[in-house]
């Protein structure tokens, strides 16, 4: 099979409630969406959501970006994704969205071609179900506290949490949210407003009572102090202590080592 056309538009989601986090408060959340068109028909879809604070790429330079690239795609074999994706990272080296995009609608084109869901083409099942977890936006404590009761009476138990301004108001809105759901598991999800590494600790020691499953991006995607080794196993020993399952980080520089401790 033989890709025969390539697809770059944008693609705007409106969520019902802004997505407000650490860095801004979003009413239209910009995505990229590929389309790419195999013989036969088949037909795979890839999305990337464009974050300039994490990746500093927008929706406009992804499409820019991918443009040109769409006629080279075409006529290969999908299935050879490998080298496919040394075409993107070549010419666009700094943009990891445009990346995640393509790959994800190559293996949606794959799978639908051999006519296999796309876990099989990763090694297989290892659970027949993954749980489905929502957002919590950053608000006030009792805001955050009523979308917990919402969820938690909707049969939800646990739930991503937007967090990231002060540590006592961060630690205030744990509460909250978890005398409205008392048995909910959360993940803190801080899109780098803790800063350093330091206050990510502090908040970390201030939470360990917490049900807290994991902790995305603590710190600012070029603290490339806490990117180093010891920084990091500092945090997840932390983590760790507090009895919880595990926690990840994955330095956003893109270029170093990705940890998991637990």
């Amino acid at each position: 099979m033989k890709i025969t056309s390539v697809d770059i538009a944008p693609l705007n989601l409106i969520p019902v409630i802004p997505l407000t986090i650490s860095y801004g408060s979003f009413d239209v959340l910009e995505y990229v969406l590929v389309t790419i068109h195999g013989e036969g028909g088949a037909v795979g879809y890839g999305e990337g959501a464009a974050d300039t604070e994490v990746t500093g790429e927008t929706q406009d330079s992804i499409i820019t970006g991918l443009t040109p690239l769409t006629d080279e795609m075409v006529g290969r074999d999908p299935m050879d994704i490998e080298a496919i994706m040394g075409l993107l990272t070549e010419r666009l080296p700094s943009s990891p969205t445009a990346w995640a995009a393509v790959d994800m609608a190559l293996y949606d084109l794959m799978g639908k071609s051999l006519g296999l869901p796309v876990y099989k083409l990763l090694g297989g099942a290892v659970r027949r179900e993954i749980a489905f977890y929502p957002t919590i936006p950053m608000d006030t404590p009792d805001v955050m506290a009523g979308y917990a009761d919402g969820m938690y009476k909707g049969g939800f138990r646990k739930a991503k949490i937007k967090l990231g301004t002060t540590i006592d108001e961060d630690v205030e809105r744990v509460k909250k949210i978890l005398e409205a759901a008392p048995d909910m598991v959360l993940a803190p999800d801080i899109n780098q407003g803790w800063r350093d590494a330091d206050t990510a600790m502090s908040a970390l020691e201030r939470l360990k009572d917490a049900p807290i499953s994991w902790v995305e991006q603590p710190v600012k995607a070029d603290d490339l102090d806490f990117s180093r080794e010891e920084d990091v196993l500092d945090l997840l020993d932390q983590v760790r202590e507090m009895k919880k399952s595990s926690l990840y980080y994955v330095p956003q520089s893109y270029g170093g080592k990705s940890v998991k401790k637990g």
